[in-house]
């Protein structure tokens, strides 16, 4: 398969949004390969969620202001859901 690399303008808050989500879905993803083990798995989810997700929601009441830049929001959306569904194949 042939594939392009596309530059675009997205709004930041909602893209490292995006980006700490995916970054924490592929953490719960190898956490739960072989099976969820409460000691196991733990760990490295809650270490996985502050790391990943505490840092991209600190922006998030930034979001309704970027709404107002409807291109760079759709944008930050389609990178969104560009990054989780990436995450989780």
């Amino acid at each position: 398969m042939a594939t392009i690399q596309v530059t675009l303008e997205a709004s930041k808050e909602l893209s490292e949004l995006g980006q700490g989500l995916a970054k924490f879905l592929a953490a719960v993803k190898l956490a739960t390969a072989d099976g969820f083990q409460v000691g196991a798995d733990l760990p490295p989810l809650i270490s996985a969620a502050v790391a990943e997700l505490v840092p991209a929601v600190q922006g998030v009441t930034l979001i309704a202001d970027e709404a107002k830049d409807k291109k760079a929001f759709a944008n930050a959306i389609a990178v969104l859901g560009a990054a989780v569904a990436g995450a989780l194949l």
